[in-house]
């Protein structure tokens, strides 16, 4: 397609001023925009308008270089523009003042960069409406596909749901990881706080019975207190002996040479255990009753996580099924 002619002129000119208050002299650099167009004799041809500047109506100050919107938004006359209200117009000239040399050289490529982009992107805009190759005059609707953009966001749609309900799934097998290793930790405290309990109490028994014993013999040395012993189970018939008497016996057999010393060290050193046992019992208590804290927790939290991957699952599902209907074409396997 045949269009106007367009030219843009940049004219430079440092300017050198003298500073009233103290005498030294500065220099300024000034960049005049000018833009103007040569129309085509073709009467199909696409015209170009040279005014692109934007200014302020009041000030006439440059406000920026127009957009392709601007060209049919914006009048081009400053009087008409305020009686109509608006507080911007197009011009074709635009003056630049710099203070420093390094700006207004940097200036000079980004003006004619502006003006360049407005007119290219015009130019295709205006072609693109024209061109029947890209947008047909006549549709027979509806057709077998949908729009590509409208494509692109049941795309995306299922893309965000599969990532989120993967998401979702990664943080439940983590919750239920930590779990399943809280749940053996708690066995295992659960086990050792029963064995120790019960040691302890069978321990404080066992106690009791040789201090009660080693009390009725203390003024025997062990081998009276073992002569004793033996007598009185001599003494016993078969239907007498009980079974608690043959355990008090057996026990103080085993015992009797290793620790009937005095009374005191019999007392204290039991004691010591005794008291080690119980503290050990309490604390493993503790720890199991925080245990039980912690995993009541987790499994809270993973009845939430459970219940949000089922509301993730149904919106992939609902965008998958969508995709399917409206997009045949595209597989999910093949979305990245």
């Amino acid at each position: 397609m045949a269009q106007d002619s367009f030219k843009l002129s940049l004219q430079r000119k440092a300017i050198q001023s003298t500073v009233e208050s103290t005498g030294e002299l500065q220099t300024s650099y000034s960049v005049e925009a000018t833009c103007s167009v040569v129309k085509s004799v073709d009467p199909q041809a696409l015209r170009l308008d040279q005014n692109v500047f934007v200014k302020n109506v009041e000030s006439n100050a440059f406000v920026r270089v127009a957009s392709a919107s601007d060209l049919g938004l914006l009048y081009s006359d400053q009087a008409r523009s305020s009686s109509s209200g608006h507080t911007e117009y197009r011009d074709s000239v635009a003056s630049f003042s710099f203070e420093d040399i390094d700006t207004a050289v940097a200036a000079i490529p980004v003006i004619k960069d502006r003006v360049n982009t407005l007119l290219y992107n015009y130019v295709k805009y205006a072609t693109e409406f024209l061109d029947e190759s890209r947008y047909k005059i006549e549709y027979n609707l509806p057709t077998g596909t949908i729009d590509s953009n409208q494509a692109n966001e049941y795309v995306a749609s299922y893309a965000a749901a599969r990532d989120a309900r993967a998401e979702s799934d990664a943080e439940i097998t983590e919750s239920q990881a930590s779990l399943d290793a809280l749940s053996y930790k708690q066995d295992v405290l659960s086990e050792m706080q029963g064995k120790f309990c019960d040691f302890h109490d069978q321990f404080a028994a066992h106690q009791a019975a040789l201090v009660d014993l080693h009390a009725k013999t203390q003024l025997n040395d062990q081998n009276s207190a073992a002569l004793t012993l033996g007598n009185f189970m001599l003494a016993q018939t078969h239907e007498t002996i009980t079974a608690e008497v043959f355990t008090k016996a057996r026990d103080c057999l085993l015992s009797i040479g290793a620790v009937f010393t005095d009374t005191s060290t019999l007392k204290s050193s039991f004691g010591l255990t005794l008291a080690g046992m119980e503290l050990e019992c309490t604390t493993l208590g503790a720890k199991v009753t925080a245990q039980n804290l912690t995993q009541d927790g987790l499994v809270e939290t993973l009845s939430e996580l459970k219940e949000e991957n089922r509301a993730a699952v149904a919106v992939e599902n609902a965008a998958t099924a969508k995709l399917a209907e409206l997009c045949p074409d595209i597989n999910p396997v093949n979305i990245p």
